[in-house]
């Protein structure tokens, strides 16, 4: 209910074809963990490789939020050979951006804490899903809903290997 006794509703979009492109930091958990007396560095660190793979980001990707050590970027747009290899290549961006500064990160650094001395240890994974998406807006918030959104975040569990080359 809201304050003034009326049930608030959602308003959600219609729901329309969209991609869905989940980032993740693999090994930042574990990297905060087991770092937690350089709690301030290991989130600046967190902050400086999001930004740089949020600033690489450009259309047809639009960012519709930060959870946590990740990122979810939504593009409404069908499912045809060029858009998915536009989407592709936007991916490939992100994922470079944020070796990048990574790299960055590791040899312009010069704190010998833990968290400092890790940051090499962290890589990002990016899973793209096409499918069926909506945007609901609650107060001023957008979260993209639908079956898809579930299946694009159930596949950022996997345990796939990756070689990092990008």
């Amino acid at each position: 209910m809201g304050p003034d006794g009326q049930r608030s509703a959602a308003l959600l979009t219609e729901l329309g074809s969209g991609y869905v492109v989940l980032t993740d930091i693999s090994g930042y958990t574990g990297f905060v963990r087991l770092h937690r007396t350089n709690a301030v560095h290991a989130e600046m660190v967190l902050t400086e490789l999001l930004e740089a793979t949020i600033d690489a980001s450009s259309s047809p990707l639009q960012l519709n939020r930060i959870e946590g050590d990740g990122i979810v970027f939504f593009a409404a747009a069908a499912a045809t050979t060029q858009v998915a290899g536009d989407i592709l290549r936007q991916v490939l961006k992100l994922l470079r951006a944020f070796a990048l500064k990574e790299r960055e990160l590791v040899s312009c650094n010069m704190c010998v804490c833990d968290a400092c001395n890790s940051i090499s240890g962290l890589k990002m994974k990016a899973i793209l899903h096409h499918g069926t998406v909506g945007v609901k807006r609650v107060k001023q918030f957008e979260e993209l809903t639908g079956e898809d959104v579930i299946v694009a975040h159930r596949l950022s569990k996997n345990a796939v290997q990756s070689d990092q080359s990008y």
